[in-house]
């Protein structure tokens, strides 16, 4: 979810709840106020908070943080699509543009590349691997400003393959 601020609601969190205990694994962006309360619904605990870095890999200093921090990504000058003309942010066809919506995106893509290689793995499993694989930032360990620490994908998925992963059907070289 790219999506965050307000009021909480009561039928948007029982939705994210009833999914979480049937298997979906939830990531939200944690907030773009710079401050230590992190935002709804990226609050609740049926989903993982996600922060925003710098291309410095600190994080960003308008990124949320705090408890129940989950996990930091890019989400500082990313270069992205724009709408064209004056309906967009800048003429052209791109834009470069910040906030913790760029994310959760990259969390949510990690988890995913987890889930094609190993399936059966439950939210819990693929928070796990995530939290193990991850970049540790900041304070050694957990700490509500990384979470714990910069996202890393292919750390994630060769935690989960076997020794010797099955065949690739598309390996056209062996």
């Amino acid at each position: 979810s790219s999506w965050g601020g307000g009021t909480g609601s009561a039928s948007i969190s029982n939705a994210f709840s009833s999914t979480r205990s049937q298997g979906v694994i939830h990531f939200a962006s944690s907030g773009n106020d710079g401050g230590t309360a992190i935002g709804y619904p990226a609050n609740l605990s049926s989903i993982n908070a996600v922060g925003s870095l710098s291309s410095n890999g600190n994080i960003s200093s308008f990124s949320t943080s705090g408890q129940g921090m989950f996990i930091a990504a890019p989400g500082d000058a990313i270069l992205t699509t724009d709408r064209t003309g004056g309906d967009g942010y800048e003429g052209g066809d791109t834009t470069t543009i910040s906030g913790t919506s760029f994310s959760s995106p990259y969390a949510a893509g990690v988890a995913a590349l987890v889930l094609s290689a190993d399936p059966p793995l439950t939210p819990d499993e693929v928070e796990d691997v995530m939290a193990q694989t991850a970049v540790d930032r900041g304070a050694a360990g957990y700490d509500t400003i990384y979470g714990w620490g910069f996202v890393n994908a292919r750390a994630a998925v060769e935690a989960v393959f076997d020794d010797e992963p099955s065949e690739c059907p598309a390996d056209l070289n062996g």
